[in-house]
């Protein structure tokens, strides 16, 4: 878990509105690389400010980041039997509750990333006639190993969505799949969400 909340953050620097490529692999990994350069670009020309004043990290995720990650299909494959068995009213809640945590607990980790972080493209691959592409890259920094880093993504109406990214081989889905299970066994889906509601209050309370 320690690994996956440190890299995340520089894994989801890659997602980005999709760029007319000459097919769906290309078009999905055009979609990393711009977002790539933007993201990295903005924490650079803003690292004074966000030192500052943390929170234009959080309007920068919400505003290059969440639109791009496909939080309906991720909550589906992390609660799998429990999503079925889901009321509506309880998947709305899930998913606004999960998302909040992801932002809150991978934003903290972005700032770090400023100017020592360069993403090299390794390969991209689709499947099923360009529905699921895997781009397949790998984190650079300074005097450490380079870290593997697949992005999987999905083909909505409105363009490509990512769904999970896989970094050293962890899976962000299955990481947060075996995390959670356990606990709505113990405490149902309802206390699950609710004790995601409560953790992210807190971290809005503490980054007022």
């Amino acid at each position: 878990m320690k690994r996956m909340t440190t890299y995340l953050l520089a894994a989801l620097l890659g997602l980005f509105s999709v760029a007319t490529m000459a097919g769906p692999a290309e078009e999905a990994e055009q979609l990393v690389r711009e977002n790539s350069s933007r993201v990295l670009t903005i924490l650079k020309q803003n690292k004074g400010n966000i030192t500052d004043n943390p929170k234009v990290l959080y309007t920068l995720v919400d505003e290059i980041i969440v639109p791009n990650v496909d939080f309906d299909s991720m909550s589906k494959l992390i609660l799998k039997k429990y999503w079925r068995q889901a009321s509506p009213q309880q998947r709305e809640r899930f998913i606004k509750e999960f998302k909040g945590m992801l932002v809150r607990t991978y934003t903290r980790s972005l700032n770090e990333y400023a100017g020592n972080t360069e993403i090299i493209f390794l390969k991209s691959v689709s499947k099923k006639e360009g529905k699921y592409v895997t781009v397949y890259s790998e984190i650079v920094q300074s005097g450490k190993p380079n870290i593997p880093v697949n992005y999987s993504l999905i083909r909505k109406e409105n363009g490509y969505k990512i769904y999970d990214v896989v970094i050293e081989g962890l899976s962000l889905v299955k990481n947060y799949h075996t995390s959670f299970g356990p606990q709505i066994e113990q405490m149902g889906l309802d206390g699950l969400i609710n004790d995601l509601a409560s953790k992210n209050a807190k971290g809005v309370a503490d980054d007022a």
